[in-house]
């Protein structure tokens, strides 16, 4: 397959059977994905999270969902912040920056990668 050719899936989708459609190469895939309504179907990547102390703090992954009737068609990255409440003394909180600090350079890499991708359609 040349770079070209995008990579094919299909899906069973609740209300409209099979769905063909192309699965972009940074989907984990829709192996084991349960039926659902077409609008809802779409395409995920790896998450990158951010933990601190075994709380998760963040997540983030590119995300797409082609067949959306409201909200963007367009590849994006959907973006959770978790809820850390803690008191922490001095150590903790410059290892809490550290974490921080470390995962905004993560979102910078996936706003790099999402602007490559818009930039490729």
């Amino acid at each position: 397959m040349s770079e070209s050719e995008p990579r094919m899936v299909t899906v069973s989708t609740l209300d409209h059977g099979d769905v063909t459609t192309a699965e972009p190469d940074w989907c984990l895939g829709h192996v084991d994905a349960r039926p659902e309504y077409r609008c809802d179907t779409g395409h995920v990547g790896a998450a990158q999270e951010a933990t601190y102390c075994g709380c998760e703090l963040a997540f983030a992954t590119l995300v797409e969902d082609p067949f959306a009737e409201f909200g963007s068609r367009e590849v994006g990255v959907t973006v959770e912040m978790g809820d850390l409440s803690r008191r922490l003394g001095p150590t903790e909180l410059r290892e809490l920056a550290a974490v921080l600090v470390d995962y905004a350079e993560t979102l910078n890499d996936l706003a790099v990668r999402l602007t490559t991708l818009r930039a490729e359609r």
